[in-house]
C-alpha cells in the first residue's frame, strides 16, 4: 500500500520540483 501510494506521489512531486525550477 505504502508503494502504491509512493508511485502515486512521486510523480506530482517531480512536476512540482520541476515547476517550481521553471519559475525561478
Amino acid at each position: 500500500l505504502i508503494i502504491c501510494i509512493l508511485v502515486y506521489l512521486l510523480p506530482m512531486i517531480f512536476n512540482l520540483s520541476t515547476y517550481s525550477a521553471l519559475q525561478i
